[in-house]
C-alpha cells in the first residue's frame, strides 16, 4: 500500500485530529478489449479496508465552531488514543485528500513524519478541470456529479465524518481519473503539482476567468492582499512577466 485516500477532523479550525480514517488505492491492469491492444490501468479503492480512529487531544477543549461542523463531541474522545500516537504505515508515499494540505498539517502537528509524502489534493484538481464551477466544496461536487441526488443527500448528511468525506473523495477522484485517461498514481501526483499553480480564479467577481485574461487592476489589487494564496501570487506574478521561484 502505496497510496492511500485521507480525512481529518480537528479540534479547532486549525487544530489537531481528533478523527482520522484513509482507505487503500491504486490502479490495477485491465485487460484489454480486442487481442493486441496494451492493457489500460483501472483506479480502486478499498473501502473494507478502512483505517477510521478517533483520538483525544490530551486536554485541549473542542472548539464550538469546529464542533458544529464536524459533531464530534469530547464525550467521544474518552479513552481513545492520543493523536500524538497516530502514524502513516511505512509504505505510504502518495496521500490524497480534497485540500489535502489542511490534513497534512494536521498529522504534522501530531509528530508524523510527511517528509518523504507526495501529496495530490482534489480541491485542486477539481479547480483546475472544473474552474467554472459555483463551488469547488466537496459537498458541492457531489451533488453536481452524481447520477442520483437522492442517494448522494444521504451521503452527504454524515459530511465532515471523515470516513464519510474519503468516500466522496474517493468519487470524485475516480470521475477525474476516468476523464482525464489517468494511468498512474505518479501521473496523477504530477497533475496535482501542475494544479497547484492556478490557472483560472476561483472566487470573487471574475471567478472562473483564466488569470490571463484578468484586468490589470484587479491583478494589482489581488497582489496587495497580505494573506493572497502564494500558489496564486505566484501565478499573477507570472502572468505580469515578473518570473518568480515558486
Amino acid at each position: 500500500m502505496n497510496a492511500i485516500i485521507l480525512d481529518t477532523e480537528t479540534h479547532d479550525m486549525n487544530g489537531v485530529p481528533i478523527q482520522i480514517s484513509y482507505i487503500p488505492c491504486g490502479f490495477v491492469d485491465e485487460p484489454a478489449g480486442i487481442e493486441g491492444e496494451q492493457p489500460s490501468k483501472r483506479f480502486t479503492f478499498d473501502l473494507s479496508s478502512m483505517f477510521d480512529e478517533l483520538f483525544n487531544t490530551g486536554g485541549q477543549p473542542i472548539d464550538f465552531g469546529a464542533m458544529a461542523v464536524h459533531h464530534i463531541i469530547e464525550d467521544d474522545l474518552v479513552g481513545k488514543p492520543n493523536y500524538t500516537t497516530f502514524r502513516l504505515p511505512a509504505s505510504v508515499i502518495y496521500v490524497i485528500g480534497h485540500n489535502i494540505d489542511y490534513d497534512l498539517t494536521a498529522l504534522l502537528k501530531a509528530g508524523v513524519n510527511c517528509n518523504h509524502i507526495k501529496p495530490i489534493c482534489t480541491l485542486k484538481l477539481a479547480r483546475h478541470f472544473y474552474p467554472n464551477e459555483s463551488s469547488h466544496k466537496l459537498g458541492a461536487l457531489t451533488y453536481r456529479f452524481a447520477k442520483d441526488k437522492s442517494k448522494a443527500r444521504e451521503m452527504l448528511k454524515n459530511a465532515h465524518d471523515a470516513a464519510v468525506d474519503i468516500h466522496l473523495t474517493a468519487l470524485l477522484l475516480q470521475k477525474i481519473i476516468v476523464e482525464q485517461n489517468i494511468q498512474s498514481i505518479e501521473q496523477l501526483y504530477e497533475l496535482s503539482n501542475e494544479a497547484s499553480t492556478p490557472k483560472y480564479i476561483h472566487f470573487g467577481k471574475h471567478k472562473g476567468t483564466a488569470l490571463v485574461n484578468l484586468p490589470d487592476d484587479y491583478v494589482n489589487w489581488l497582489l496587495s492582499k497580505n494573506d493572497l494564496d502564494q500558489n496564486l501570487r505566484t501565478a499573477l506574478l507570472n502572468r505580469k512577466g515578473n518570473k518568480v521561484k515558486a
